[in-house]
């Protein structure tokens, strides 16, 4: 395109020629002057000039190149725009700008003028090409520029080609075999355009002739393309087809590739192949399937299944016999009967061992109980405690009676007795009464001697009046009792104990009187006398008087002071309260009121407040005799211990021990150290009742328990059961472990626990289904595996680990092979349409045996029909014969192939090798290639190996505090997701198998 024509095509200056004017190219391309041509016709104008040479070879053999060449002119056009548009705005510009198309043309070779319609076609064709090519190479130019500040480290297999496309949406053949594809289509198109061209010559039509030539010879170019590359195809499908008749070699590389076909997954399959276990159980060995879980090979599977049953069949024998040999191999010697034998024998044994404990706790407690005594009866006691306390009352009384005796050594001392004159005169008033009993016998004569004494008497006379009234009161005492007589007798005692006891008083009140009466002096009177402490020495010679006078001394007093508080302590320790009760003289002598001495511990130790009161007197009257202290004791703990003591066990009863311990809390006061140790009986007794309880109470537990249960048992069977009954248990696991470790005192019983476990597992899981003709039965394969997963903890208890592990194995299995009976299936539908192409194979065969018969004949026959010669008949029987042989052939051959699938499909390894030899799904792309990458993309999260553009680092520009400014979060989030999401998408285009693979190597580079 040159300046003329492109101010033909937009307008402007020139670009308007006259009507008798024209511009005329050369056939040497160069514009020559206008010339006259009037009305001549076109075809006059075309014989005119020189004659024109004849085409040769070599000039249709350049004409593509030549039209190849002048279409690279084209690369000037954008310069003569340019120049086009200088020239419309009026600025200066060259009619041959430089890298124009004028430019480009003269730099070019010299054009060879076609000779022929068929030159002028390829000359097209070759200027079309150019057309095509020059902006693909324009565009790939700008791609790799515009890419270059992109890519920083282009990944591997991305090519700069590849980003310009990418970018720029051009589409850049991908080989040297599409360039030339691309090159002979546009060949072809502008050849098309050219012929079509010149048919229209003078037409109206012949722009769009052109075009439909175009469109027409370069669909026509494509369809011999395409028609040339399905060649190779055809005889690479004859290839494969015929493959199975060319020997071992063949059949082998045909089941691979009909293996590999079938398989969903071939990668994942040899992956699973070549690092999963193969064998679970010894001796079950998987099919392909079971071991890789592929659908796809179990579609296979299912349909030789139906074919070969036979071959399958026995291999679920095989698998079964080898999982009931595993489970006998788990116990396989033991009884039962041992594990009941053992917990008979260990109960017995924790039966005797927790009595003996027991026992000695009790016994412990028991004598320690008898140490404390309580061995007496109540008449020992009350005599032994009634004899020490009337051998203390006699002490008393000695002591007492002593100091009386030291108050007048010299009988000289005089007191007022008053008192005992007023006693007589008492008693002799009440005996005045016409009524009342008159005085007799020595109530009535010490009567009348007492009222005949002066004030003043002797003190040793009233001493002997003191005893003469005690021996008539004893005496009334034992004769009549407490009568009337002993009670005046008692005054009298009063009178005389008075003037005694009260000697001081009655001294100072009778010097009172007779100082008023003036018959004595103030200052000699006791009173000052006591006040001037004189007379201490002894006493004063006085002057003697026609009657006695009291001559009390302060010594006097003070030993008559000692004598009645020593009588007072007397009375009020052994004649008054229980002291006095008990030692009251009875009629005769030695004998006392109270008769019994069983009846003397009861008036001590009585219940309630005033036992306290009773125990205090006691203890009083007791101090200096332990014999008494300690028959008391004696007494108590007889009472305690008959109130409270077990006979059978020798230990106190808590309950009753607490309530006689209330009963009698306020006497045991008085003895707070026999309460402790009561207590610490009692509560030692607790101790040894709750450890017989405890021992009879886990005695009892043991018997009912779960494991207890077992020793009823009498045979292997029983145990079995009983044991299985474990299971399902919530406290499944305990109970086993007590069982587990009952039994593992004995090396029988434990064999016969584990035997016992693996006969019940065997009972209830193995079914009475024969696998095949194996003769051993089928395993339930759900309630197994759902046993062992529920129950693993308690088999754990009884088996070791390899034990469990071989169950665990044998669960395994089962799941695995599971996959033969239900992965194939469709769930909840028939698998009738499954299983009915393979079905039908048989009568499939059996039609094609026909047709291989009766092909040559039926060839023959159309031979001659067709020719009607013999000659074509027999060509045809030869062909018919020659196609039956190969066919047959190919039939023996597939045979083998089938074989060949049939056994990978039941060995792993050979399905391995077959998967190996295939010819490989994946994408153009290597899957290590895109392995790498993707392995790149998840370590540094930086390179794209797939995207073609590096987007711009992720960054968080913290601003300090001083500058304000808040963080986008939100934008930062959504960037990195865009991003994240740009890196990994291109990945959904690829092959399930080829990121699968590529996983797998990323994360071994992880």
């Amino acid at each position: 395109m040159d300046q003329r024509t492109i101010e033909l095509l937009f307008g402007g200056k020139g670009s308007q020629p006259s009507a008798d004017t024209r511009t005329t190219v050369e056939a040497s391309g160069e514009i020559t002057p206008p010339r006259e041509t009037g009305n001549v016709p076109l075809d006059v104008l075309a014989g005119q000039g020189a004659p024109k040479a004849e085409p040769t070879a070599g000039t249709t053999a350049v004409a593509p190149f030549v039209g190849f060449n002048q279409g690279l002119t084209a690369i000037g056009m954008p310069v003569d725009i340019i120049n086009w548009g200088l020239k419309q705005v009026g600025l200066p510009a060259s009619e041959k700008p430089f890298m124009g198309s004028e430019f480009i043309r003269e730099m070019l070779p010299q054009k060879i003028e076609p000779r022929n319609a068929l030159e002028r076609s390829l000359q097209a064709g070759g200027e079309g090409v150019a057309y095509a090519l020059i902006p693909q190479a324009g565009v790939e130019i700008a791609g790799m520029r515009a890419a270059t500040p992109l890519i920083k480290a282009p990944p591997t297999g991305v090519t700069l080609g590849e980003t310009a496309q990418k970018v720029f949406g051009a589409r850049r053949p991908g080989s040297v075999a599409s360039t030339a594809e691309n090159v002979a289509i546009n060949l072809g198109a502008g050849m098309g355009a050219q012929a079509a061209g010149e048919l229209a010559e003078g037409k109206a039509y012949k722009p769009i002739a052109e075009m439909a030539g175009g469109i027409g010879g370069g669909g026509l170019t494509q369809l011999v393309t395409e028609g040339a590359k399905q060649v190779p195809k055809l005889f690479t499908g004859l290839y494969h087809y015929l493959e199975p008749a060319l020997g071992e070699a063949g059949q082998k590389r045909a089941a691979a590739r009909q293996f590999a076909a079938g398989t969903s997954s071939p990668l994942r399959a040899i992956d699973v192949i070549e690092n999963e276990p193969r064998t679970l159980i010894e001796g079950s060995q998987p099919t392909t399937f079971e071991m890789t879980g592929d659908v796809g090979i179990g579609q296979q599977q299912r349909r030789a299944e139906t074919k070969m049953p036979e071959m399958f069949i026995d291999r679920q024998g095989e698998q079964a016999v080898a999982r009931e040999a595993a489970l006998q191999g788990v116990a396989p010697e033991g009884a039962p009967m041992a594990v009941a034998s053992t917990l008979r024998q260990q109960l017995d044994e924790f039966d005797r061992i927790e009595m003996e404990a027991a026992q000695r706790a009790q016994e412990r407690v028991s004598s320690a109980i008898d140490r404390m005594g309580g061995n007496v009866t109540a008449e020992d006691a009350g005599r032994m405690m009634r004899e020490a306390l009337q051998a203390a009352k006699d002490v008393a009384k000695a002591a007492r009676t002593k100091l009386y005796n030291a108050i007048d050594p010299n009988k000289e001392l005089n007191v007022v007795a008053t008192g005992l004159r007023d006693a007589a005169k008492s008693v002799i008033a009440e005996s005045a009464d016409p009524l009342a009993k008159p005085l007799e016998g020595e109530l009535r004569a010490i009567v009348n001697d007492a009222a005949k004494v002066d004030d003043v008497v002797k003190f040793n006379s009233l001493r002997s009046l003191d005893t003469r009234i005690s021996d008539a009161m004893r005496t009334e005492l034992m004769t009549n009792g407490e009568t009337n007589t002993y009670r005046q007798l008692k005054m009298m005692k009063d009178g005389v104990m008075d003037a005694i006891n009260n000697s001081v008083e009655n001294q100072k009140r009778f010097e009172a009187d007779a100082v008023a009466a003036g018959g004595m002096r103030p200052e000699d009177t006791l009173e000052e006398r006591l006040r001037g402490m004189w007379g201490i020495m002894g006493r004063e010679p006085v002057e003697p008087k026609p009657q006695l006078q009291p001559n009390l001394t302060p010594e006097d007093i003070a030993a008559l002071e000692a004598a009645k508080t020593a009588q007072k302590q007397y009375a009020g320790t052994f004649r008054e309260g229980p002291v006095g009760e008990a030692l009251r003289p009875g009629k005769s002598q030695g004998e006392y009121k109270l008769q019994f001495d069983a009846q003397v511990g009861p008036k001590f130790f009585r219940p309630g407040e005033a036992g306290n009161q009773a125990m205090e007197g006691f203890m009083q009257a007791a101090k200096d005799q332990p014999q008494a202290i300690d028959a008391m004791r004696e007494y108590i703990t007889s009472s305690m211990m008959k109130e409270t003591r077990d006979p059978q066990t020798g230990l106190l009863d808590p309950k009753k021990f607490d309530a006689w311990r209330k009963k009698h809390e306020s006497a045991l006061r008085a003895m707070p150290e026999l309460a402790d140790q009561f207590s610490n009986a009692a509560k030692a007794s607790d101790s040894a009742a709750q450890i017989m309880a405890g021992a009879r109470a886990r005695i009892e537990a043991a018997q009912k328990s779960e494991v207890a249960k077992i020793m009823g048992a009498t045979d292997d069977a029983t145990v079995t059961q009983m044991v299985g009954e474990i299971f399902g248990k919530k406290n499944a696991a305990q109970t086993m472990r007590q069982l587990a470790q009952a039994a593992s005192a004995n090396p029988d019983a434990k064999a016969g626990l584990q035997k016992a476990v693996a006969d019940y597992i065997r009972g209830r899981f193995i079914s009475t289904t024969e696998a095949g003709a194996s003769e051993a039965n089928l395993i339930k394969s759900a309630q197994f595996q759902n046993f062992v997963r529920q129950n693993r903890r308690t088999l754990e208890q009884v088996f070791d680990k390899d034990q469990v592990n071989v169950m665990q194995a044998l669960a395994d299995d089962l799941h695995r092979s599971n996959r033969s009976l239900s992965g194939t299936a469709l769930r909840g539908r028939s698998t009738t349409a499954q299983d009915l192409p393979a079905a039908t194979e048989k009568a499939q065969s059996a039609w094609a045996s026909f047709a291989k018969m009766t092909g040559p004949i039926v060839t023959g026959l159309a031979g001659q029909q067709l020719t009607g010669t013999v000659t074509g008949a027999l060509a045809g029987f030869a062909g018919g014969t020659v196609a039956a042989i190969a066919q047959s052939m190919r039939s023996a051959g597939m045979q083998n192939v089938d074989q060949l699938i049939t056994e990978a499909l039941l060995n792993p390894e050979l399905a391995r090798d077959l998967l190996r030899m295939a010819p490989s799904k994946a994408t153009p792309a290597s899957t290590r290639t895109l392995s790498e990458n993707i392995a790149n993309t998840l370590i540094t999260g930086a390179k794209q190996p797939i995207q073609q553009e590096e987007l711009p680092p992720l960054t968080i520009n913290r601003q300090g505090r001083a500058t304000g400014g808040a963080v986008n979060l939100m934008a930062l989030s959504k960037a990195a997701k865009k991003q994240v999401t740009k890196v990994t998408e291109p990945l959904l285009n690829e092959h399930d198998d080829t990121v699968a693979r590529a996983l797998e190597v990323a994360n071994k580079h992880i």
